[in-house]
Formats: structure tokens, sequence, C-alpha cells
């Protein structure tokens, strides 16, 4: 008895062996897929999750299994699921994803969305489910990848496409089928920016250097502006004609600079930093702040309140001066406003510092914004760069008698610029003189 018992366990010992070592080669041997990614930033993060794995047999037919660590979110979205588990809460949630994206996967924004959005608040839960990759330009190539459907996530993207009032949903995730061993899709998101232009001469109440710089502005300068018909609200609309990237001025002139960006898609988030960050060279002075607003709500300038920005303005050790405009509780104020405009209006003066000649004067404006739901990382986009020019000249005011030329002592005269007739244009006009001394 004793023997039966001894060769029963060697043969059950080798039979579990055998079923281990094949099941180690199929896994060895299972297929995977490369997934193409195209319209990539280079050096960003691609988040991969596999919500269900996926076996493909000869005939091509594919058998789809729910990762466990996706029951929770399937089980509180499909009634009646809330105690199921294993292969019977599988095959409700692949009915269900079925029903979601429709037919050809166009309708699944709205799942991509909600799903990302669990994903992020439990990304303990399905940590043995992701994978990432680092982008390239262009195209990211993804190779090795397990068979299944998973969530491809852009790591700080948005998606400033829907605005309120639009019925589209979109979403900053794809959802891609690795079942073939090459897969290719298109990335639709993208990631804050700004865009900087110089605008058409702007009039209105706003916050001056001085009152930046010395931090008594906050309730006094004059931007209370709860009242749609204060003068901020004014500012004058321009068409994208008027825009400009560079242009010319002469020193002492008010240059009109106008920011731009969207609200991005705050999915996931529950804080959001958003801020735009200005340089401007040596020869360009702050003036003043003009406008702020975010879609057609104006903002003033505060430290904590609703609807407010906190304005700073420091001057760099190479000389150029750098303004930061920082939105105050962005996340909560406008996370169901994607894709509303956001626009800053403020003017300079070119002074005395500024590169005279074909060569400019840059300035350039940047968006730093939160790139990560997991944490208080932030990134920041591509500089928007804008050059102003200015030219010197020589001016000699003399008395003339025959073809002697006399110097004038102490005149005194006005410029003004003329107008496309050439003749002499408005006092609105006239340039400034700066009087350096020694009659220069």
């Amino acid at each position: 008895m004793k023997k039966l018992v001894s060769r029963f366990m060697a043969v059950l010992m080798a039979m579990t062996m055998i079923l281990s070592m094949s099941m180690t080669a199929f896994a060895a041997d299972a297929p995977k897929g490369t997934l193409t990614v195209n319209n990539t930033v280079a050096g960003k993060t691609l988040d991969l999750y596999q919500i269900f794995t996926a076996t493909k047999n000869e005939a091509g037919n594919v058998a789809y299994t729910l990762n466990s660590a996706y029951e929770g979110f399937f089980q509180s979205k499909i009634s009646g699921a809330s105690t199921l588990t294993g292969e019977a809460l599988s095959e409700k949630a692949y009915d269900y994803v079925k029903k979601q994206v429709g037919p050809d996967g166009s309708n699944g924004a709205e799942f991509a969305k909600a799903i990302l959005g669990w994903i992020l608040e439990n990304d303990t839960t399905v940590a043995t489910t992701h994978k990432t990759a680092t982008t390239t330009d262009g195209s990211t190539v993804i190779s090795d990848l397990a068979y299944g459907y998973y969530v491809v996530y852009p790591l700080g993207a948005t998606d400033t496409s829907t605005a309120p009032g639009n019925e589209t949903v979109k979403s900053v995730a794809s959802l891609v089928n690795v079942t073939d061993t090459t897969v290719t899709i298109n990335m639709k998101s993208n990631y804050p920016t700004v865009d900087k232009k110089i605008i058409p001469a702007q009039s209105g109440n706003g916050i001056t250097i001085g009152a930046i710089v010395n931090g008594n502005w906050e309730g006094n300068h004059q931007m209370e502006l709860d009242d749609e018909n204060e003068s901020e609200d004014t500012i004058a609309p321009h068409g994208a004609t008027d825009e400009k990237k560079a242009e010319d001025f002469g020193i002492g002139d008010t240059v009109t600079y106008q920011l731009t960006s969207k609200v991005p898609d705050m999915t996931g988030y529950n804080s959001y930093t958003f801020k735009f960050s200005d340089t401007l060279s040596k020869g360009l002075d702050l003036k003043e702040v003009l406008s702020v607003k975010v879609g057609d709500t104006v903002l003033k300038a505060g430290k904590t309140e609703a609807n407010t920005y906190l304005p700073t303005y420091t001057t760099n050790n190479d000389g150029t001066h750098t303004l930061t405009l920082n939105f105050n509780d962005f996340y909560n104020l406008y996370k169901n406003r994607t894709g509303e405009t956001i626009t800053v209006v403020y003017t300079a003066t070119l002074n005395k510092d500024a590169v005279i000649g074909m060569n400019p004067n840059t300035n350039k404006a940047v968006v730093e914004y939160s790139n990560d739901p997991k944490s208080d990382g932030t990134g920041t986009s591509e500089p928007s760069i804008v050059d102003v020019h200015t030219f010197n000249f020589t001016i000699f005011k003399y008395y003339l008698k025959g073809e002697t030329q006399t110097g004038l002592a102490n005149a005194e005269f006005e410029l003004y610029k003329a107008n496309e007739a050439g003749d002499a244009a408005d006092t609105n006009a006239k340039i400034n003189i700066v009087d350096e001394g020694n009659g220069v």
C-alpha cells in the first residue's frame, strides 16, 4: 500500500511538473503586439492600462477576460452586477464595453473618460496592469505588448476641443484593442499651450506695474469688475488679421500684448496649477495688466478669492523681467469649463535699453500646468515668441545760409509719425524723445 501511494505521488508530481512547464512554455510563446501611437511629442509619458487580457486561436477568434483589478469599476457601472466576480462579471463587462463604444468603436470617448477617472483614483489597485512608455517626436512605438484591450493615457495631456454646450464628449484617453501583431492609433489629445501676439492698442483701468511690485493692489486697484459695464469689459474686439508676431515701435511707445490659452481637461485631478510666465527683454518695461478673462468671466487680482489671479513681477539676473499670473483655485472654478478661452491683455513700454536695428527685442511666454494627477508635478509649454524691433535715426536741425549749415542751439521741436499719405499725423502719433544730454 505504501508503495502504491508513493508511486501515485510520484506520478502526480511528474504531471504537476509537466503542466507547469507547458504553462510556462505557453506564456513564453504567447503572441505579443506592437502599438504605434501617432502625433506624440518627444519626452512625454504614455500610460497603458490593460482592462481585458485577450487570447486568439488559429481561426482568429478572440476571447477576452476581465482583469480582476477593474472589477470595482464594472460592479458600480453595470446594473445588478454589484456582487458579481470572475467569469460572470467578465462576460457582463465585455458586453457593457461593446455597447458603450459601439460596433466600430467610434462612441468610446465617454467610456474612456469615465474609466480613466476611476483608474486615476485607484492607481494602486490597477498597478499590476499598468505599463509606461516614453514618447518620441511624431510617433511612438511600443513593442512586446501582451494581447488585450487597453486604455492609453498621455500623462498630463488635455483635450481642449470640448466646451460647455458641446454635446460631443471628448476624452484625453484612447481605447485600443491589441489583438494583432501591429496596431496603430492617432493620439487626439494635446498639451496646454499659450499663444502670444501683438494686438492693436487697448484701453481700460488695469493693474499697473507699481501696484504689482508694491503689493498694495488687492481690493483698491480699480479692478473690482463685477459690473459688466466697467471699462474692463469694453476691451476692443479685434480680428486675427490684427494680431502680429513681430512689429516695429519707437522707444517710448506702448506695445499691447495678448496671451491666449484654453481651459484644459482636468479628468482625474483634484487640484490643478495653471499660470502664465511672460519674460520681457531688457528693452521692455511692463506698464499695465488690462484684462484677464476665462471665457466671459472677468478676473481681478487677488490672493484667494473666487475668479482671481495672483500677479508677480520680478527682475532677473540678466536684466530681463518676468510677469507671472497664477490662477487661483483653478480646478474647482473651471473644471467644468474645458475648452473655454483664457485671455490676458497687458501693455509694455519700449525703453532706452532696447536693442536697435534688425536684431529684435524678444519677448516670450509659457504656460505652466499640472501634468500628473498623482502628484504636484507640473510641466511647461513650448514658448510663444514675439519680436519687437526699433530703429535709430539722426536729426540735425540747422540754420542754412548759402551752403553753410549752422546748428541751432537749444532748439526745441516735436516729431510725429506721418500717415500713409506722407502727411503729418494727429497728436496720437507723437514720437517720444529722450534727452540724453549734450544735445543728444
